[in-house]
């Protein structure tokens, strides 16, 4: 038997030499043309197995070169109370908002969300909407409690977060959420962390000590942030690691104040 397809990917069989007087001739021919779909079937399933998957998001030299924008004005930062990079935070929100869904944009504005407020203030905002649009310098401006360092500096810790919480409660700029709250994801982590690692450690050093905010406070800000990501649709990609993280963070002022 030889087999074979058309034009129209249609399956065709050759019937030479199959004697139709002969039952057994019939039923090997039946086999063959039945091995013959199963061969085709598993070969499907399997090139659909071992093909690469297709990102949701295309990244673009656009994103390199946000990269190496945010190495250019951070490159000097750390972590507040660490000698970490602070490239590691602004990877990670970035990381965080593609997890969630998000565009190319918004994995930029994840990378430059701290650019505003801590490296330049209203120039700087000029100057990204300049060189990568202005989507990102958008959801840039949404995620910076403010465009003024010396304001930032002057202003006590919760009237800023609670001017903070209201803008973020009042927008429907979906993009700016899914990085603000990705950003609050990985800082509420990292809290987590250092909470975890504080029973450890001799002596017990209160990691939100390190703060300028309440422990009573800190736990409100994230507490009142995953319910508006709530009410808002985020996708639960961000808003059970940040509810996890406000739950242990409630534990542990519990336990503090014990």
């Amino acid at each position: 038997m030889s087999a074979g397809k058309d034009k129209g990917n249609r399956r065709y069989f050759s019937t030479g030499g199959i004697d139709f007087d002969d039952d057994a001739s019939i039923e090997a021919f039946a086999r063959q043309v039945w091995q013959a779909f199963a061969d085709q079937s598993i070969g499907d399933d399997m090139a659909k197995k071992t093909a690469p998957a297709t990102p949701s998001v295309m990244l673009t030299p656009r994103y390199t070169a946000a990269l190496d924008y945010a190495a250019a004005i951070h490159g000097t930062h750390v972590r507040k109370g660490t000698d970490t990079t602070y490239l590691s935070h602004l990877l990670g929100v970035s990381s965080l908002v593609l997890e969630a869904g998000g565009s190319e944009d918004e994995a930029i504005a994840g990378l430059l969300h701290d650019a505003v407020e801590d490296a330049g203030g209203m120039p700087r905002a000029v100057n990204i909407r300049a060189q990568f649009g202005d989507r990102v310098a958008d959801i840039v401006l949404a995620c910076s409690d403010s465009t003024d360092e010396e304001w930032k500096r002057s202003v006590d810790y919760w009237e800023r977060k609670q001017a903070y919480l209201n803008k973020v409660s009042a927008s429907d700029d979906r993009g700016a959420l899914l990085v603000s709250i990705a950003d609050k994801v990985h800082n509420a982590r990292a809290i987590v962390t250092d909470i975890i690692r504080s029973t450890r450690a001799q002596p017990r050093i209160d990691p939100l000590a390190k703060f300028n905010g309440t422990p009573k406070q800190i736990h409100d800000y994230y507490s009142q942030l995953l319910q508006t990501a709530k009410d808002k649709g985020v996708p639960d990609t961000l808003t059970i690691p940040l509810q996890l993280a406000v739950e242990r963070i409630a534990e542990h002022i519990s336990q503090t104040e014990d």
